[in-house]
């Protein structure tokens, strides 16, 4: 569940965007796909569960589209070998 808030920033005569994301859950459920090494096979491996907010964050940061994102595999590479995130992944090793 993502909830977006609006709140006035009475310092710029503007607008501040909040936006929260509940994965209650993924952590733990990752942490089992690990232990387990429930992680699919060589032709379809499942690397990793990735928050949307996550990926917002890295497009907002970085200049990048959607749209960008999804067509270059670079960005979503740089997000799966950050050590910062390395509770998403669910396979091992660099991507």
């Amino acid at each position: 569940m993502t909830t977006t808030t609006f709140l006035d920033d009475p310092d710029s005569d503007g607008m501040v965007v909040v936006r929260h994301q509940d994965f209650t859950g993924l952590l733990d459920h990752n942490a089992e796909l690990r232990a387990t090494q429930q992680h699919g096979f060589a032709d379809a491996k499942h690397v990793a569960n990735i928050p949307e907010i996550i990926i917002e964050s890295y497009c907002i940061k970085n200049n990048v589209s959607w749209a960008e994102f999804f067509a270059d595999q670079k960005h979503i590479k740089a997000i799966l070998n950050d050590p910062q995130f390395a509770y998403f992944r669910v396979a091992p090793g660099r991507v």
